[in-house]
């Protein structure tokens, strides 16, 4: 974070964007930052000029893919939100008996009891009820008209990417990828997998790959983790996005940004009496790609 700091500086230092980003301090649009393909694996949005604008950032690929989506479309119903968790129960939990961890089947269920979360989303499929095959889930995408889809849980998410390249999700305003947390199961699995797949099967795995994938389908907004993260950071990472755009009535992009801060950069002050602050590796794994604007209703 430091480096992309100091490397981005002589940029933020110029009068235009200096004075773009004092304008739109308040915007209540948002910020989209359409970034050169070399800086996407950077935490742009983390620098000290981007927050100080206080605004919900999202990124995209291009001007074009921009203006490709329809900014009409910034309401997702969460009554045509569908969800997939741990299509495969692959989550067993942790060998840790003084503190076990829960599933993310058991995550889940709390969340599907709790309105504040998720009280409207009906419609989906959980790996403690059956083995949720490719084509259910490539049916949860196509059906939506104007709501969102969830996927949450181990491994990557489905379908794969040679599917997922010839679907229309045209109707999935808002698309939460909640994956790249490893079990054992899910390594063996991908190890089996691993001798059938070629160059560009893995290279389509990618973060950066699958957001383009997804945004191609037609989905306006993606959030996903750029990283390999943790069964925990999964869970934070969705308690709060939940909740923000669920009884907070958060854009997507505002429910990212409430989402922890990174760690204090170097020269900021830290209150040691404040709550205790995400670590940078968890904060800043989430990006979001397409509009910033949508809200849940």
């Amino acid at each position: 974070l430091a480096r992309t700091q100091k490397w981005l500086a002589p940029l933020f230092a110029t009068r235009q964007m200096s004075g773009a980003l004092r304008a739109l301090q308040g915007e209540p649009a948002g910020l989209v930052l359409l970034l050169d393909p070399i800086l996407h694996s950077l935490p742009v949005e983390a620098c000290k000029e981007i927050r100080d604008t206080h605004l919900g950032v999202a990124r995209d690929f291009s001007i074009h893919a921009l203006f490709g989506r329809r900014a009409d479309a910034a309401v997702c119903e969460a009554g045509d939100t569908a969800f997939v968790v741990d299509p495969r129960r692959e989550d067993t939990g942790s060998s840790c008996t003084d503190k076990p961890r829960p599933t993310v089947l058991e995550n889940f269920a709390r969340y599907r009891e709790n309105p504040k979360h998720m009280g409207g989303y009906s419609e989906g499929v959980a790996g403690d009820d059956h083995i949720a095959k490719d084509d259910e889930v490539q049916e949860l995408l196509q059906s939506r008209k104007s709501g969102g889809y969830v996927f949450y849980g181990p491994g990557r998410a489905g379908p794969p990417a040679a599917t997922l390249a010839t679907l229309s999700c045209e109707g999935v305003r808002m698309a939460l990828i909640v994956d790249r947390a490893d079990s054992d199961l899910t390594q063996r699995r991908r190890s089996k997998q691993a001798s059938a797949k070629t160059k560009t099967d893995f290279l389509l795995e990618g973060p950066l790959e699958t957001a383009a994938l997804y945004c191609l389908a037609g989905a306006g907004s993606v959030l996903m983790n750029q990283w390999a993260t943790s069964f925990h950071a999964n869970r934070l990472l969705l308690d709060e996005v939940l909740a923000g755009i669920g009884e907070g009535g958060l854009t997507i992009a505002e429910a990212l940004q409430r989402f922890g801060a990174a760690d204090a950069l170097p020269g900021e002050e830290v209150d040691e009496e404040a709550p205790k602050r995400l670590k940078s590796r968890v904060s800043l794994c989430p990006a979001l790609y397409g509009l910033p604007t949508i809200k849940m209703k």
